[in-house]
């Protein structure tokens, strides 16, 4: 998938409610960024979100959402496998809508990554094990 797809299937979340940016990660790579952070907060905000996944990997327990209110807005983190996405939103009361629909898409490119890799000609298993271990 390349970033012009990554773009249009995010642009879809980016339109809705009060989203004011955009991050998609896998593990400390960043795959798209839209958003009004600094290239070096971005990469720190990257490692602080692989740290919480690690605790709670370590207490053998996992994340999938995670949302924190500000002053200046809100962000919604969602967990999944090895792929990060980060939702700036104005309005706290987005966040049930924003995670369902962000669930839905990061579901999506996943299983659009999966199918790349098997169009490559690797197994289902290998596929699984380069995107999600």
């Amino acid at each position: 998938m390349n970033i012009s797809e990554i773009s249009g299937m995010l642009g879809e979340l980016a339109g809705a409610g009060s989203v004011e940016g955009l991050l998609l990660t896998r593990r400390l790579e960043i795959i798209y960024s839209e958003n009004r952070f600094e290239e070096s907060q971005l990469i720190e905000l990257v490692r602080r979100m692989e740290d919480v996944a690690a605790y709670y990997q370590g207490e053998k327990r996992s994340v999938e959402q995670l949302v924190l209110g500000f002053n200046e807005g809100n962000m919604l983190f969602l967990f999944d496998a090895s792929f990060r996405l980060v939702i700036t939103y104005s309005n706290p009361e987005d966040a049930d809508i924003l995670g369902k629909t962000a669930r839905a898409l990061l579901r999506d490119f996943q299983m659009h990554q999966l199918v790349d890799h098997m169009a490559d000609g690797k197994s289902v298993e290998v596929a699984e094990k380069e995107l999600w271990r």
